[in-house]
């Protein structure tokens, strides 16, 4: 039972980990369309959706706010704001500022997508 309790710990801390790695590498232009041409943002907006609900613990939240911040290098310019928009990301992203209102990193993040969602 313990190792099964490790494994999915080992899972949500690479969830984070993976996500803050494509976050990194997002800062370059040639690396934001390769991301976005790959279908990443769907997928990053399930992670702001789980299919059980915002659960409010810290390893959801340390997720939660690599994947902002990945959608704000994202959100740039163009067609990735646009397909973020259609997608339902500013509720998505309201959900959960909603459901983290202490976290004011995420907090923070999820204030920086909506600015760049809000430029187009």
């Amino acid at each position: 039972v313990a190792d099964a309790a490790d494994a999915g710990a080992s899972s949500a801390e690479l969830r984070v980990f993976l996500v803050g790695v494509l976050k990194n590498v997002s800062h370059n232009e040639d690396n934001q369309k390769h991301i976005v041409r790959c279908g990443a943002l769907p997928a990053l907006l399930m992670l702001l959706r789980p299919e059980g609900g915002l659960t409010g613990s810290s390893h959801e939240a340390q997720l939660l706010i690599q994947v902002a911040a990945l959608l704000r290098n994202l959100a740039s310019s163009g067609q990735p704001q646009r397909s973020l928009v259609d997608l339902g990301a500013f509720e998505a992203l309201a959900g959960v500022s909603a459901a983290f209102p202490g976290n004011v990193e995420l907090q923070v993040n999820v204030a920086r997508v909506f600015a760049r969602l809000s430029n187009d």
